[in-house]
């Protein structure tokens, strides 16, 4: 059975490929952050849980050489940890900017550096990018984030052609939106001053974001689907979820202005864009 290396797996997509992939008798190590977090994770059969901080060279360094110490192989490698935040592009804080794409963006790439020199050598591997709708269609209030995935689908689709003469398979995974716990600590009124011209705007993508993340997908699905995409036959893109599935294919058909038009209309922006000073009633 494989060696399934997964980051981000205290809650939501991370967690449930955990157990998707032990389900199947993959020896699998679930990293996080802290792992006080783990839950039954600690006691699921197959699973190891280990710490592992992805904004820090040495903390990605000793998990690697942990679990190469135990195993002696990395055969899969899902990149899933991932922080957010909602706010405008001229009120969000550079240092929360900067947050999000190091820990979405460079933390991805830091774990991913770690363990090509083992992929290489096996002559074998796989490497899923766990990026987002946002990539596919970023929307108002999500420029960090959607920045932080749009970059790691680039780098992904450049490290395919790299080191596919090695044997190993890359590619991404674009979920769109996900119950999980991404969302909690979302609030406009960390990056929105009250005197903003914002402030309206991200009051209403925050109440709808939170109402999309609610009715999302269950992560067991992208779970499912991260392990096909590793499994199944070989491609680079794999959207989950009927949102998702439906951008993507949108935007093979239809013309620029066309899917501008679309996105706006789906998120019920004609207020803002119109110069209303507040959305219609819900």
């Amino acid at each position: 059975m494989a060696v399934i290396l997964i980051t981000g797996c205290s809650t939501g997509i991370g967690y449930s490929a955990a157990l998707e992939f032990a389900g199947h008798g993959d020896t699998v190590y679930a990293t996080m952050r802290n792992t006080g977090k783990a839950g039954d994770l600690a006691s699921t059969p197959n699973v190891h849980v280990l710490e592992l901080e992805v904004t820090d060279q040495a903390s990605v360094d000793a998990c690697i050489a942990e679990i190469l110490d135990r195993s002696g192989r990395v055969d899969v490698l899902v990149n899933n940890a991932g922080i957010d935040n909602l706010a405008s592009f001229e009120d969000a804080y550079e240092e929360e900017v900067r947050s999000i794409i190091e820990t979405n963006f460079f933390g991805a790439w830091r774990v991913t550096r770690a363990v090509l020199p083992t992929m290489r050598e096996q002559r074998s591997g796989a490497i899923v990018m766990v990026t987002s709708l946002a990539a596919l269609a970023p929307t108002p209030g999500e420029a960090a984030y959607a920045a932080s995935k749009c970059g790691l689908e680039g780098a992904a689709e450049v490290l395919s052609h790299e080191v596919a003469r090695f044997g190993i398979r890359v590619c991404v995974v674009e979920p769109g939106f996900t119950r999980t716990p991404i969302g909690d600590k979302v609030d406009p009124r960390t990056a929105s001053p009250a005197d903003s011209p914002y402030r309206a705007f991200m009051d209403y993508l925050h109440r709808q974001q939170g109402k999309d993340l609610d009715g999302g997908d269950d992560p067991r699905m992208v779970a499912e689907a991260i392990r096909e995409a590793v499994v199944g036959p070989e491609r680079f893109r794999h959207p989950v979820g009927e949102m998702a599935k439906m951008v993507y294919e949108t935007k093979r058909t239809v013309s620029e202005q066309e899917m501008t038009a679309l996105v706006r209309d789906e998120l019920g922006l004609g207020w803002w864009i119109d110069g209303d000073d507040a959305p219609p009633a819900d």
